[in-house]
């Protein structure tokens, strides 16, 4: 499922239970600017009880991993591709005020999904915000969880200012942690005292190895070094008679998140679609070259089954980069990059960033074939560029639309990556939608319509939608 069809299935879930009251969407998804990155941050007013809700969001979602707080929020990560739900359940809709507020609400629009009794709105403009529970050992367990989620989401993404900004709240809740098995909660509000604080506690747990900045493979050590440290806190914490809470839950789920985004934008092509058809047969991502000899990379083509590899890179790039001889799985090599040359017909415009997406299908056009045959032949691959963005997320997109998947599916599958330029995205997609100019697209590219049911029964349990030729 995608952030859209969780709205969805909330809204008529909420419209046809008599307990709520209201529900209304915050943050980025009220504000009409989410990206396929975003959150779904929601408010459920009503008075049942959040383990009851949370019981019938379970049976109405794909929940993987789930927390309570012990204020009734919710938060649940849903489905294969974890997209993650705050879900504040409150019997009076003004106890979500710090949230509301802080979405920026004079920006809001079509974000209230319910409201029975029409004075929503007015009854939350009468609030103010409220303050953070840094005395809360719940709330600080489940603020660290969160967050190091989050950094090891943005960061597999390359979204640098949203993984620091998340690893030093995840920092800032494992300090006053420390505070509390320390026994110093007056340093709770003071965060070199807090950070101090930990020195004294985990001597080996400097600070140096918390840092922010540096390259994949030191940041993916300092997200691990965290996780780690958190668990140290909490052992230490057993052993001096103070219970932080069950961490171990948390742990597993935090380990599993990282195993998945220890690589830049690596994900299954259908991540971000709701259409049916089948997962695991196709990965994309960045190029796998930065992991040679870490045991993450050898684990990765293990569990995936990878057996063939796309390398889109240009041979200038390749030649800084190269795969070994002796790697494990074969790599077709398929360079592209962008070309000015095209068909009369084809979209000429680039993007405000100078992206030309058309140039790059008109560069990648000799490969397309192969590519499509690799896919049909059954066995699992992995397509990718440098960062596994533009070039990537342009051959991705041929082959969803072929699996006739819809343009919100393409759109939403596309935004996942890091810098997503939805401006030149766009233009190759009102290409798509055209299907005229889709049929000229694939007899320019050399695409056939049995290499296309090839690709689909490699891909799909049935045929969704028939796409011209």
């Amino acid at each position: 499922m995608n952030q859209q069809s969780i709205i969805e299935s909330i809204r008529t879930w909420a419209t046809g239970y008599t307990h709520v009251r209201s529900a209304f969407l915050l943050g980025s998804q009220a504000r009409g600017d989410a990206n396929g990155l975003s959150d779904v941050d929601i408010v459920i007013e009503t008075s049942a009880k959040p383990r009851s809700v949370l019981r019938q969001l379970q049976r109405l979602l794909p929940v993987e991993y789930h927390q309570l707080w012990a204020d009734g929020k919710l938060v649940l990560w849903v489905g294969p591709t974890q997209t993650k739900v705050d879900c504040w359940v409150v019997d009076d809709a003004t106890q979500s005020a710090k949230y509301y507020w802080g979405s920026n609400p004079s920006k809001f629009d079509d974000w209230i999904l319910i409201d029975h009794e029409n004075n929503l709105e007015e009854r939350l403009l009468k609030t103010h915000p409220t303050a953070t529970k840094y005395q809360d050992v719940g709330w600080l367990n489940h603020r660290f969880v969160n967050q190091l989620e989050a950094a090891s989401k943005h960061h597999a993404r390359s979204d640098t200012f949203r993984y620091m900004f998340a690893m030093q709240i995840a920092y800032d809740a494992l300090i006053r942690l420390a505070c509390h098995v320390a026994g110093v909660t007056d340093s709770l509000f003071l965060p070199k005292a807090g950070h101090r604080v930990l020195d004294r506690l985990l001597p080996e747990w400097t600070s140096d190895r918390f840092g922010t900045t540096g390259n994949l493979r030191t940041a993916n050590e300092r997200k691990h070094n965290l996780l780690d440290c958190w668990k140290d806190l909490h052992e230490l914490a057993i052993k001096r008679g103070f219970y932080l809470g069950d961490y171990e839950e948390g742990l597993r789920f935090l380990e599993r998140i990282m195993a998945r985004d220890h690589f830049w934008n690596f994900r299954d092509l259908l991540d971000g679609t709701t259409t049916p058809s089948l997962r695991g047969r196709l990965f994309r991502g960045a190029c796998l070259v930065p992991h040679l000899g870490e045991s993450a990379l050898d684990e990765l083509l293990q569990s995936s089954g990878i057996k063939w590899i796309v390398d889109l890179r240009r041979e200038e790039e390749r030649d800084q980069r190269p795969y070994p001889d002796d790697f494990p799985v074969q790599v077709h090599h398929c360079p592209t990059w962008y070309t000015s040359e095209r068909p009369e017909a084809w979209p000429q415009r680039r993007s405000e960033l100078d992206n030309d997406y058309p140039g790059v299908l008109m560069s990648m056009a000799p490969h397309v074939p192969l590519i499509l045959k690799l896919i049909a032949s059954g066995e699992i691959g992995y397509i990718h560029c440098h960062a596994g963005r533009d070039r990537t997320g342009v051959i991705c997109a041929l082959v969803l639309r072929i699996l006739g998947h819809s343009r919100h599916d393409l759109r939403h599958s596309y935004g996942l990556s890091s810098d997503a330029d939805m401006e030149a995205f766009d233009v190759i997609l009102s290409w798509f939608d055209d299907e005229e100019k889709f049929r000229c697209l694939l007899a320019d590219l050399g695409v056939n319509e049995s290499l296309m049911t090839g690709v689909r029964n490699a891909m799909q349990t049935e045929i969704v939608q028939e796409v011209p030729t």
